[in-house]
């Protein structure tokens, strides 16, 4: 089984929606510094193996987040829209939206979208 990040990495980066709108900035766990938004981000939230009677079953079920940021709360959510329909679209694997809250980053001052998917990959 292909490590679920991996996964996710390919569909955010393929998804030519998306990449051209963040002109290729989409990065595993932190951006680096100085990038200028806007940007995505992705991390595991949850492990997610599925154990069965017999020990593991060939499916796992983690949790991801995907945090969408931008200058403005408008443009993250285009982001966020581009990055949902980039994970939805993904052949390799089964994401569903759990939550996709607006919130705003003093420390960077933009805004972010941050989705929150249950990954079923097999």
């Amino acid at each position: 089984m292909t490590d679920a990040g991996v996964l996710i990495n390919s569909a955010l980066t393929t998804y030519a929606p998306l990449t051209t709108l963040v002109a290729g900035k989409i990065y595993a766990l932190a951006a680096p510094d100085g990038t200028v938004a806007p940007y995505v981000i992705f991390q595991r939230m949850t492990g997610g193996k599925i154990l069965e009677l017999d020990g593991p079953a060939d499916i796992e079920n983690p949790h991801y987040q995907v945090f969408c940021f931008a200058a403005t709360q408008a443009a993250a959510r285009d982001v966020g829209d581009k990055a949902k329909a980039a994970m939805e679209a993904a052949a390799t694997f089964e994401a569903l939206l759990v939550n996709d809250p607006d919130e705003y980053d003093p420390e960077s001052a933009l805004f972010v979208t941050i989705l929150e998917f249950s990954i079923w990959n097999q």
